[in-house]
């Protein structure tokens, strides 16, 4: 496996069933994210894609979105660290500008602590939305045609694919979901033409290990074939 993908669902579902707070909720899910990024680092997984927060989810109260902000900022110098001594390169993709400018900066200084990485690339979809990301490469695209730096008939599948947000990663292999929801949710749509889909019946707080191992057996057993 070449790229792993993780639609990270059901920490507000999670925290409602246990009674306790966003924030623990939330808190608890970046565990599962170490958890992710070791088990790519033992499996020699080169990518790991996480979804972390949609375009949509900016709709959401304020009060929640806040939380989100907090955990970040609370979060991040660990979070570094982390990153750091795995030798762990991070990337956020998404419109970073429609959040706070404060979060922002924290995603540059994360982005340029680990620029020299040469391990596990980690890319934090954040502030994403595959729909809003094929429209602006589109866009962007058609522009450089108008300037005359590319051609109509330079347009091509592998040139669009630089234009996207996630153009710096392959295509994923796997992409498996938390939170018993058997769907993409506007997750790399374009690249997921002939991924392998693994839908898991636990909310993304409780995830463990175990989890990782069956999707990733279930991957190495699953015959692949890229509609040939």
């Amino acid at each position: 496996m070449n790229h792993l993908a993780c639609i990270m669902d059901g920490n507000r579902r999670w925290a409602k069933e246990q009674g306790c707070s966003l924030v623990e909720a939330y808190q608890k899910g970046l565990k599962t994210v170490e958890i992710a990024i070791d088990f790519c680092i033992t499996k020699k997984i080169p990518y790991l894609s996480l979804f972390l927060f949609s375009l949509q989810n900016i709709q959401r109260a304020d009060t929640e979105k806040n939380i989100v902000f907090l955990i970040i900022e609370q979060a991040f110098e660990q979070a570094l660290s982390f990153a750091l001594a795995r030798n762990v390169r991070v990337f956020f993709s998404g419109n970073i500008a429609c959040f706070p400018l404060h979060i922002q900066t924290i995603c540059a200084r994360v982005e340029q602590a680990t620029k020299h990485a040469t391990g596990l690339q980690v890319t934090l979809l954040f502030g994403y939305g595959a729909q809003e990301d094929i429209l602006q490469a589109l866009r962007r695209m058609v522009s450089d045609v108008q300037k005359g730096l590319i051609t109509n008939e330079q347009i091509t599948h592998e040139r669009l694919v630089t234009y996207l947000w996630t153009g710096h990663i392959p295509v994923p292999d796997l992409i498996m979901r938390t939170g018993n929801v058997s769907r993409l949710s506007n997750c790399l749509l374009y690249q997921a033409a002939y991924a392998e889909l693994y839908f898991l019946p636990v909310m993304w707080p409780t995830l463990t290990v175990d989890h990782f191992e069956q999707a990733y057996t279930f991957f190495t057993h699953t015959k692949r074939n890229f509609g040939l």
